[in-house]
Parts: structure tokens; sequence; C-alpha cells
């Protein structure tokens, strides 16, 4: 978060956690970080006046006075909302010279956070007094998937190198700005069935391991027990938080792994027997997983020892994916070989998720897709819900969190092709496009004859949303 977090703050003589009590409050700042903020200042504290020079920057739907900063004047309690260490520093001297007590937004960011989430939590559970307890008093057998969600993480940390990473692609991991988050109890309301609109597929995915991110296990176990299906995106290394999933209270059957079989890095750093456990200790609980490969031409060489490792482990080859160039507009794929000696090569796992990819690599979608409407893509820090990846906004979800967002389905795709089609076209959000069911796409028969998926959750992602909303595609359309 703030960018300057050089500049000396009064608020050290402050008490910035009373400041949900003050009455002469005045935000001085009105730019880009005010803008971020702005729901979190006014749904946390009691606002006197906005303050800048500028005035026309101020919002049209804003109904607070906006003031010069000649207006101010002792008795006041000013917040500095300013991004530049140097405006900042002209705000602080102006503020001293005239005794005018201050602070920073970037001091007090984390206080107003915690008041506003109690705020909204609140909310939320006057209108649900039995939340999150629901799971476990309906049949999983009458579960009817409603929307798939997709929710990144802007958490940029991992424990692997892998070379096709599409967030090494494009620096993601340069980025180690603080980022503040919203308590996990007010984002598992906010993606609850009561506020997204039914029981939905969540799938959680963060700029780098998903589950490094400390609230991803409480977010999880709510959200599980409030009725929901979480899928989390994993390289499966980290058995102690495997371990606390597994005893969190959440409903087990309801969670779906992801495990992305980095087999080189893995090997590397004498991690796949831990990798082998940590899939046989989420299986034996009673959750459900796939194993899924990118295949990329570092690891050519290396195939049967992977087939070799994933059949002894896990009972079968990995499902597998494509590495794409995340640089490019096209999104093409990255390989050496041509595409039909990749898909020669490949051929020997047997992926259905590979053929149904590469079946859609350069295949515009122009109309007829349903995010907006029974899909979305969600930013977790933020909460801004926008109606696909780089689509319109749809809402915050975590504001006004006992209404509902703007579901409105998009008008048509900037994209070259649905580089994910493999969960949005066999969810049905493209209802015309014929596509295999999700199931196939991650699910697998061992030897045994048990399957990758539970029968929970093979029930769940045999579902389409088309199918299961057709009351709301004719308004949507």
């Amino acid at each position: 978060m703030p960018e300057n977090k050089n500049i000396k703050s009064e608020c050290e003589t402050v008490d910035t956690k009373a400041i949900y009590k003050k009455s002469n409050v005045i935000i001085w700042g009105i730019g880009r970080l005010f803008n971020k903020y702005r729901y979190i200042i006014e749904g946390a504290i009691q606002v006197k006046a906005y303050c800048d020079r500028r005035k026309n920057l101020l919002p049209e739907d804003c109904t607070i006075t906006c003031i010069t900063p000649d207006q101010l004047q002792q008795g006041d309690y000013v917040i500095i909302s300013m991004q530049k260490d140097q405006d900042a520093l002209e705000a602080e001297q102006f503020l001293d010279a005239r005794g005018i007590v201050y602070c920073h937004l970037f001091d007090v960011i984390s206080d107003l956070i915690e008041f506003y989430d109690e705020k909204q939590i609140l909310r939320f559970d006057n209108d649900n007094d039995d939340w999150p307890q629901k799971s476990n008093n309906c049949d999983w057998k009458d579960d009817k998937i409603k929307k798939f969600v997709g929710v990144n993480i802007p958490w940029n940390y991992c424990n692997l190198e892998c070379p096709y990473c599409y967030i090494r692609q494009l620096d993601g991991f340069r980025d180690k700005t603080e980022k503040i988050y919203h308590r996990a109890e007010l984002v598992a309301r906010a993606l609850s069935p009561e506020r997204i609109g039914g029981c939905c597929i969540i799938n959680f995915s963060g700029s780098g391991e998903t589950l490094l991110f400390p609230d991803i296990v409480k977010v999880t176990e709510l959200l599980t027990r409030a009725g929901q299906y979480v899928s989390l995106v994993t390289n499966g290394t980290l058995t102690d938080v495997f371990e606390k999933i597994v005893r969190s209270g959440a409903d087990l059957p309801r969670i779906f792994f992801k495990f992305s079989l980095h087999y080189i890095e893995l090997k590397r750093k004498e991690l796949l027997e831990d990798f082998a456990k940590n899939v046989k200790r989420i299986c034996d609980a009673g959750c459900s997983f796939t194993i899924e490969l990118t295949a990329d031409d570092e690891y050519v060489p290396y195939i049967d020892e992977i087939i070799d490792y994933s059949e002894k482990n896990f009972g079968a080859k990995p499902h597998l994916t494509v590495p794409r160039d995340d640089t490019n507009y096209n999104r093409p794929l990255i390989t050496n070989y041509s595409i039909n000696e990749y898909k020669k090569i490949w051929s020997v796992f047997d992926s259905p998720m590979l053929e149904f990819k590469l079946s859609n690599i350069g295949v515009k979608r122009d109309n007829g897709c349903l995010n907006g409407l029974l899909g979305c893509h969600i930013n977790y820090q933020t909460g801004d819900a926008f109606k696909c990846y780089g689509h319109e906004y749809i809402g915050n979800i975590y504001q006004e969190i006992d209404k509902s967002l703007s579901w409105e389905k998009i008008d048509s795709c900037p994209f070259s092709y649905c580089f994910n089609c493999h969960s949005q076209l066999s969810f049905g959000l493209i209802p015309e496009v014929a596509a295999p069911r999700y199931t196939e796409m991650r699910d697998r028969i061992v030897a045994s004859g048990r399957n990758w998926l539970t029968p929970q959750m093979k029930h769940i992602f045999n579902q389409r949303v088309d199918e299961n909303n057709e009351e709301n595609l004719t308004v949507g359309r």
C-alpha cells in the first residue's frame, strides 16, 4: 500500500483507534488514493468534509462538502490522503504552521477497514441469523450451481520458480507493495449464497501460491459451511496449510483442490514426496482433487518419468493445460514445436482438457457469453467485481452487503479467444458452444475404481449454469 511511508506522521501522539468516535474528521486529498478507499472511509467513520484545491475532482455522487485548505482550522482532525511524498510533506508543513492535528491515511487504514468490516458484518447478520450453519442442513444432491465465480487474490508470493508461470511473465512477483485485506468473516459473507445469488463454485487463485495467503483457511471454512463449493489452485507443497484446512471445521466434501504439478521444480527442491502425501491427505479427508501439468517443452524429456510418478501416486496420468504468452494480446501457445508435433507428443496423456483447450485457441467468441449474469471475476483485496477478465465493472462485493450486484451479461468479448474455456465453456457460460462437462476436464478413474472427484463434487461438476438458470436467461438476454 502506501507510497509515502517515510513521511513523519503526527498520528504517533493521536489515538487513531478512537477515530470512529470523532465528528471533526476532514480528508485532505481526493485523488487516486481517496478514490481507492472512499467506500471504506465513508462506511467506517463520520466525515465532516473533504478538502482539496481541486474541488472538481469530487465524485458527483458525493454529498459531503468539499472545502479548500485555507478553510481548515484548529479543532479539525485531518487525514492526509495523498500518494506523492512531496504533496504529503507540503500538507504536513501547512498543518503544522496552523497547529492542526493530522495523520496519514496509511496510518489509519487498517483501523478504518476494521471498523468498516464490523459494520458490514452486523448489517449482513441482521438479515441472516443462522449464518453460516447451512451446509449440514441440506442434501447435497439437491444443490444446483447458479454461478461460477473466479476470485483472484493479489498475493504476490510463491515458494516455487517455474519458467512458464504467467504471473512471472508479467513481472507480478516484483510487486511487493503492502496490501491490506478485509477480514475473512466479511469476505465469506460477501461471497455467500445470500449475497452472490445462490449456490456457486468459488474458485480462488492467487497471484502466487494461493495457500500462502493467511486467510484462505478461514474463508474456505466459512464458505463451505454456508453451502458454497470452493476450488483452490495450489502447488501442493504447503503441508501445514492442508492440515489446517482438514482440521478447520470446513465441510470438506465441498472443497476441490487443483494441484499444479510443477514437476521439475518439485524435483529440484525435493518436494515430490511432500506433494504426493498432501494429495493423499486431502483425498483421505473427503476432498476432491485433480492433478494438472502444464504441457511445456521443458517437460518433454521427463514425460515417461512424470507419467510413472503420477500413476504410482495418484492412480492415473495428470491432466494437461497449455503454456500461453500473456504478454501478447492473442495469447499464443508457447512451444518450439509445430502444432501437430505438439499434439502428438502430449497425446500420451489422454487429457480431454488439453484437447479442448487446443481446439479453442484462436477461436473468437463474439457474443452469447453469460459472464456478468451467471459468472464474474472478483479482486479479493478490493472487492471489485467484473463481468469477466478485463470486462465491465458490476459492483463491489464488500459494499452494501445486503444488496445484489448489477448482474448483466457481456455484450461482446475483447479477447481473441476464451483462454479459460475449460471452465467457462464447460460450465455453460456460452450455451451455444458444445463443450464437455467440467467433470471430464478434472476427473480420473484410478485402478481401484475410485475417482479423483467424490460423488458429491462429480454431481456439481456435471452441471451447467445455463441449465440451472433458465428462469433468469430471458431477463439476462
